[in-house]
């Protein structure tokens, strides 16, 4: 007869593999903490900067846009073509002004000018293709429209608006004005609202790859949050081109 081990018929002894759980579990916990205290105030760090990003592209977009009111006008084609230079009878009053900017059909500048002793009267010398179609450009950051005398044999010229409507964008001069003008770090730094203990640098890159920014250099070995930022821009000549405006801090 088989004789049966005389072990199987008792429990085994529990107290020593509870207390091997608890004290596992106690030092799974222990490395949990300690592995946050590493990793959180880097965390923290991180979003602040990537808060401090986002904010300060918000601000400085805003800074460097204003706003643009464009307006299409045809003008008769009963107007023979050999007159090139063609007025617009009370164009440029107070709801356009005088600080525009004119492209014909094709986008190419035309000379314009206000005719002088009228209240408004636009004069726009158009090339020797005979343009019917314009797109009348107004901001407060163009130039002002120089007066002269009415053209040779100027008509009055009848004109129909089409669509107008009115967007923001960023002037290349406005950037150029803060950056070559009485630029003041520690000014711009409290106006946008940049935290104390965070530096912050930018920089413009207009079509042609040529960057716009402070003298002021980031310092070596430090970690830099930065982000580029696709930009549509007007340049000297009112043309509407893509440009990068790009921000670091650290």
């Amino acid at each position: 007869m088989n004789k049966k081990k005389r072990g199987l018929f008792f429990p085994k002894n529990r107290q020593a593999s509870h207390v091997g759980v608890v004290l596992s579990f106690v030092l799974f916990v222990v490395f949990l903490t300690f592995l946050y205290s590493i990793v959180e105030p880097a965390t923290r760090i991180q979003k602040d900067k990537q808060n401090v990003l986002d904010s300060l592209e918000k601000k400085l977009i805003e800074k460097f846009s204003a706003e643009v009111t464009s307006t299409t006008i045809s003008i008769d084609k009963d107007l023979s073509l050999p007159q090139l230079c063609i007025k617009l009878e009370n164009f440029g009053n107070e709801e356009i002004g005088t600080r525009v900017a004119i492209k014909d059909s094709m986008g190419i500048a035309q000379g314009s000018s206000v005719s002088e002793g009228s209240e408004g009267d636009l004069q726009i010398t158009r090339g020797d293709t005979g343009n019917y179609f314009f797109k009348i450009y107004n901001s407060s950051e163009f130039a002002e429209l120089e007066t002269k005398t009415a053209c040779f044999n100027v008509v009055d010229t009848k004109y129909r608006r089409g669509l107008t409507k009115t967007k923001k964008y960023i002037f290349e001069n406005k950037v150029s004005e803060l950056i070559d003008g009485d630029y003041n770090y520690e000014v711009l730094k409290d106006e946008l609202n940049v935290p104390q203990e965070i530096e912050f640098f930018f920089s413009f890159e207009d079509n042609g790859e040529e960057v716009i920014e402070p003298e002021e250099k980031i310092p070596q070995s430090v970690n830099v949050y930065a982000k580029r930022i696709p930009v549509h821009y007007i340049d000297g000549e009112a043309n509407i081109l893509q440009g990068f405006i790009t921000i670091k801090v650290w």
